[in-house]
């Protein structure tokens, strides 16, 4: 009797921990967060200036603000200790140049075909376009190659020189303040762009050795060089790996040093009271947490966790510390907020003292981008959860690697968004045919000829036009994928072999995705598709409890995965997967000079 209860009593008890385990492992996040702070506070004056100071490759945990051991930053945490400290930013790409894109256009870099020229933004309408608008004097003075694009978005334009070898952000300073001094009577907003602690690291006396005691390494005669850095990265010692964070941190302290004089200088012009300061970064770096130093390729908290500090000196808010997700292309609709100038449509983000008015927390989307275009990686991070999501394709087609030569029936079986939608299919670039879509789920036929056996060349390509969307990074419902395909069928009309591609409206591994090229002019969108196999699963990371990213927790929590993945899948959805244009020569050396290229 006693043996039978046990029995039974430890199946119940088997049973209990199955579906308790079954439930835990499928359980949703609530992304309705009612904790979160609030604070309102008088903030607006149309009367302010503004020094908007971004600083290159500045990774937010190695600030004494931002709780850094080493006390790298006094100046910027004493002005901090004036204004709010924003701890969860996060830049929206790992390179300069998209990411500066996303903060003076305040756009997704999805959302625009940013590359090392800045194509793409032509279109779109800039903080210093609307500030110039409204009567602001604006200045930009630039330690960095890559920004001849936005001459022409201000009044005054200025680069520094910089190389690998030289610091000219001493300059910088210096015309900045030649160019506050000149203008003290005028509104005005200025932007600098400090190149330091950009790599390579080579802080001057006697920052170089400000952290660092006697070392007799590998890097020693090595400048620090980056590139160099990655090459020796098997070989490197716990020891060599403090060196090359010990120079980093006195380039920190070095730029840190420099805008004490900045700060200085506005106390001196009797301006410094009327002039909300921004101070962020366009990226973070690695030493090694990945067997990788710098940027540019990866998405982990180390590559875009950046600091974004306002001092505003009406505001009652004072060293305040912001737990609130935020992200860069949230700071210019900040600064127009603050003078009282409304917000033009065409920006996506949100006014960080709305943000904090309304304890919002807006998800945040980042991505890699060229030189990085053939190992694409997104991430969506949303309280507190993160994916990332990697994807290497040849853009816009499915490749055709097992067809044989001859003559060929497709069948594509689909579901359009909207009756009398065409499907254009190309084939080797060359149209097939224009399919005006029916209603509901469709086969449609077409014929081609293959003129060699198979090979990697080989390619399928879907377009289709889709009218009256108009994409919204605060809204998914409107980022329609306009087709839904089933599967694919090549039929070969001589040894009638079929051969099928199963796609699957719900699968997530083997998909067709689109995203939309959008005409601002006439609303209307074009999508571009493209088949792909996923190799590596997407990941995902729970930031509060695992801020070093170390544990993937995709496979436990596969339906908090999937949760995540779909809204990622619906935001990835708004980029644009044609082929982009070749690379050139110059701009490749322009890269390489840069970093970012071996």
């Amino acid at each position: 009797m006693n043996k039978k209860f046990i029995v039974i009593l430890s199946l119940i008890l088997l049973l209990l921990i199955f579906f308790l385990v079954l439930h835990y492992t499928n359980r949703d996040i609530n992304f309705e967060i009612s904790q979160l702070p609030r604070y309102s506070t008088q903030y607006k004056n149309p009367d302010f200036n503004v020094v908007f100071i971004s600083i290159e490759t500045l990774r937010a945990g190695h600030l004494g603000c931002y709780g850094y051991n080493r006390n790298t930053t006094p100046n910027i945490d004493n002005l901090a200790k004036e204004g709010i400290i924003f701890e969860n930013c996060l830049s929206q790409a790992p390179w300069t140049i998209p990411s500066v894109v996303s903060f003076l256009f305040s756009r997704n870099v999805l959302n625009n075909d940013v590359c090392s020229k800045g194509s793409g933004t032509e279109n779109y309408v800039s903080l210093p376009d609307i500030l110039r608008e409204n009567n602001v004097l604006t200045g930009a003075i630039i330690a960095h190659k890559g920004f001849e694009f936005l001459r022409n978005r201000f009044d005054y334009f200025d680069y520094i020189n910089v190389n690998k070898w030289s610091i000219d952000d001493e300059d910088l300073t210096d015309k900045a303040i030649e160019w506050m001094e000149n203008n003290i009577e005028n509104k005005f907003f200025l932007w600098l762009h400090y190149w330091t602690p950009h790599a390579n690291y080579i802080p001057p006396k006697p920052y170089n050795t400000m952290y660092s005691t006697a070392y007799e390494g590998v890097l020693k005669d090595e400048k620090c060089d980056i590139q160099k850095v990655n090459r020796l990265r098997n070989k490197l010692s716990d020891d060599d790996i403090d060196y090359l964070i010990s120079q980093y941190d006195g380039e920190i302290r070095y730029t840190d040093e420099i805008l004490k004089r900045l700060f200085e200088r506005l106390q001196e012009l009797g301006i410094f009271g009327k002039t909300l300061i921004v101070i962020c970064s366009d990226h973070g770096e690695g030493f090694g947490e990945r067997n990788h130093f710098g940027h540019s390729l990866y998405l982990y908290d180390e590559f875009i966790h950046t600091p974004l500090i306002i001092m505003n000196p009406l505001s009652d808010l004072k060293n305040v510390k912001i737990s609130n997700q935020v992200r860069n292309l949230d700071i210019s609709p900040t600064i127009l907020d603050v003078l009282g100038i409304e917000q033009p449509e065409s920006f996506e983000g949100i006014s960080l003292y709305k943000i904090m008015a309304e304890g919002l927390s807006p998800s945040a989307f980042s991505r890699t981008y060229p030189p990085c275009e053939l190992n694409k990686l997104f991430c969506l991070q949303k309280y507190g959860h993160k994916i990332i999501y990697q994807y290497s394709l040849e853009y816009s087609n499915i490749m055709l690697p097992f067809l044989k030569k001859g003559d060929y029936k497709l069948i594509i079986r689909a579901l359009p968004l909207r009756e009398g939608q065409i499907l254009s299919v190309y084939f080797n670039h060359r149209l097939l045919s224009k399919i005006p879509m029916s209603k509901g789920w469709k086969e449609y036929q077409l014929s081609f000829n293959l003129k060699s056996d198979g090979d990697d060349k080989n390619m399928l390509m879907f377009k289709s036009d889709c009218y009256k969307l108009k994409p919204s990074v605060h809204s998914s419902d409107d980022r329609i994928l306009g087709i839904a395909f089933d599967r694919i069928t090549f039929i070969h009309e001589k040894t009638r072999k079929k051969t099928k591609i199963n796609i699957g409206v719900k699968s997530t591994r083997n998909m067709l995705f689109g995203g939309w090229h959008g005409n601002e002019k006439d609303k209307t969108h074009t999508f571009v598709w493209s088949y792909q196999t996923t190799k590596k699963p997407a990941e995902l990371y729970d930031i509060r409890n695992d801020p070093k990213e170390k544990n993937n927790l995709s496979k436990k929590f596969p339906k908090v995965t999937n949760q995540l993945f779909k809204e990622l899948m619906l935001f990835i959805s708004s980029d644009l997967i044609e082929a982009p244009e070749r690379i050139d020569k110059e701009t490749i050396e322009k890269l390489k000079s840069l970093g970012y290229l071996n």
